[in-house]
């Protein structure tokens, strides 16, 4: 977390006026506050990384729908790679079974 924290502190100052930036951990995904739920609900972007616990995986996929631009997720579980969208660039199946469109 704190890693992620210290790289939205470099935003630039033009930029970290604009930018709401949460971030937030495994354990708060299983907490059972509803903060996480809300912030992602509420979100423009998402950016998820090492997200496999099985029930962490249910609870980001109810919530990635909601987000209303970009989500990318990197080295997480199979499931939740197909939510990556940036533009019309997306990473869910096709019919006939491919992935990327």
């Amino acid at each position: 977390r704190d890693l992620y924290q210290k790289a939205g502190q470099l935003l630039p100052p033009q930029l970290s006026s604009r930018i709401h930036l949460q971030v937030f951990c495994d354990s708060d995904i299983r907490s059972s506050s509803s903060e996480f739920a809300t912030a992602v609900q509420n979100a423009d972007l998402f950016i998820g990384s090492l997200i496999f616990d099985y029930d962490d995986v249910m609870a980001v996929s109810e919530l990635l729908p909601h987000v209303k631009g970009p989500r990318l997720l990197f080295e997480c579980a199979t499931e939740l790679m197909a939510f990556n969208k940036v533009g019309s660039f997306n990473m869910e199946a096709k019919q006939d079974g491919s992935g990327s469109s």
